[in-house]
């Protein structure tokens, strides 16, 4: 009996030794998270007061060519940098803390020419007053080498995603090398994730689930019925425009029709809509976008609970003629930007290039047009 209660205290100790061992390994882990969140909050307001410091010395608008490029030049390109220049967490992370960028740059390859490198100067110079034309061929010379035959792509929707991939690539090259990772700005603001999901609401079967992370979210527009008698509005259905899936599927238990939904999650700060056509071929069907826009996402924590988002239209890119329509296919006039200043809380559109306040609610101001990427902010 006493050899038995001598094992006992022996394994007691032992086991005691081991949480205590495991106590102080989680501990530290602890202390080492939150002593990390707390430098790059600390970093996080040192560079917010910087660039709020700094809004007073930049141009209200960026400045940038928009029409009548150089031959060979997409311009479909300029209009995309124009969007980026526009988004305030592009703008404070070109002109925040110097010092953080100057340390995480460090970390890239000498020797090497890296596309953020092009993409910080350019935002820099588009919103430099003593800048007035902004040099954007040596960029474009860049993304030629780089993109190769994909260089003329007039998809707005490819440039936007193209350009987000290399900068999420090359912050993260530069964050493997530092001992403190710089934040990822475009991880952390504009990586949402796609669910699709296939369930017989007879059996009560989830029968698949796939995700998908991405930077763009695309919005299936239906098929028009009657000419010019159709519109398509955002509110209430945007599940159903997520969607965009016609063909139908049986449940091999019940026989029963399958329902196929998609869905949002991992929600971030801004939120990219590209309008899909392909069932409107010749843009018949008008759009109407939500402001605010609200979408509901359910967490992996609480299935039963829903949390509600809230976005603000702040960006658009609008088709004003069909591209088809005129022989250069490469021609920059066929769109026109609208856009939300976040400096002074105005909106713009561009016309012939430049750009023009205008008083009415942006998403009536661009019915007359053919929206094609919408952004929102979460409010």
């Amino acid at each position: 009996m006493e050899i038995q209660d001598e094992l006992d205290n022996q394994l007691e100790e032992i086991i005691n030794q081991k949480m205590n061992e495991i106590l102080i390994k989680t501990t530290d882990k602890i202390s080492l998270k939150i002593n990390e969140t707390s430098n790059q909050i600390k970093k996080r307001i040192t560079s917010k007061k910087i660039f709020f410091q700094k809004l007073r010395e930049l141009r209200d608008i960026p400045s940038i060519k928009l029409i009548k490029l150089e031959p060979n030049v997409n311009c479909l390109i300029n209009p995309a940098f124009f969007l980026f220049a526009n988004l305030e967490i592009i703008a404070e992370f070109c002109f925040g803390n110097a010092n953080d960028k100057k340390d995480m740059l460090k970390q890239l390859q000498e020797g090497n020419h890296h596309f953020i490198i092009y993409f910080i100067q350019l935002m820099q110079n588009m919103r430099n007053k003593s800048v007035k034309n902004p040099d954007y061929i040596q960029m474009h010379q860049y993304l030629i080498n780089k993109w190769k035959n994909n260089y003329m792509n007039q998809n707005m929707k490819d440039i936007i995603n193209a350009i987000l991939i290399m900068l999420e690539k090359q912050i993260n090259v530069a964050n493997e090398k530092l001992p403190n990772k710089y934040p990822n700005i475009i991880t952390n603001n504009f990586f949402v994730t796609l669910v699709r999901k296939k369930k017989c609401h007879k059996c009560k079967i989830i029968i698949d689930i796939k995700e998908k992370s991405t930077f763009i979210i695309d919005l299936y527009l239906r098929k028009p019925e009657v000419k010019d008698k159709n519109q398509e509005s955002l509110h209430s259905i945007f599940s159903n425009l997520l969607s965009g899936e016609n063909e139908t599927e049986k449940c091999e238990l019940c026989g029963n029709l399958i329902i196929k939904t998609k869905s949002l999650k991992n929600l971030k700060k801004y939120l990219i809509i590209n309008l899909d056509r392909k069932n409107d071929p010749q843009n018949l069907m008008n759009f109407i976008p939500s402001n605010p826009l609200i979408i509901y996402e359910t967490k992996e924590d609480n299935e039963n609970k829903e949390y509600k988002h809230q976005y603000e239209l702040i960006a658009c890119l609008a088709r004003i003629k069909d591209p088809k329509e005129n022989n250069n296919k490469n021609n920059g006039n066929n769109f026109r930007i609208y856009f939300k200043n976040f400096i002074n809380g105005k909106f713009y559109k561009t016309l012939d290039g430049k750009c023009e306040e205008f008083k009415e609610k942006i998403q009536i101001e661009i019915l007359d047009d053919k929206p094609q990427i919408l952004i929102y902010k979460r409010i």
